[in-house]
């Protein structure tokens, strides 16, 4: 009864967290964290909006922006909010948005 359990792998033995999805708290902290470096792209401009997807590793997958005045200043707020991050978790993606 009992057995060798030495080969079964578990998140305990092989150090894997299972972590559920980021909270609220930390999708905003990410947020705040990004917003300075895409306020600065959109060169003042409003009406921009912008919509991410966080993956489970914790970084940011898909961005999104509409109402951008060109490709320079899209680009340039993709490139920024692709710094964010959240802590990696275990679950599917967790979509966010922001307007700036």
């Amino acid at each position: 009864m009992g057995g060798d359990r030495r080969g079964l792998l578990t998140p305990w033995t092989v150090g894997w967290p299972i972590r559920y999805p980021p909270t609220a708290e930390e999708v905003a902290n990410a947020l705040r964290s990004i917003f300075p470096a895409a306020t600065e792209c959109a060169h003042g401009a409003h009406g921009i909006n912008v919509s991410l997807t966080f993956v489970p590793a914790g970084s940011v997958g898909t961005v999104n922006v509409t109402g951008a005045s060109d490709d320079a200043v899209r680009d340039c707020i993709v490139r920024a909010v692709r710094g964010g991050h959240v802590p990696a978790y275990t679950g599917p993606p967790r979509d966010a948005n922001f307007a700036l």
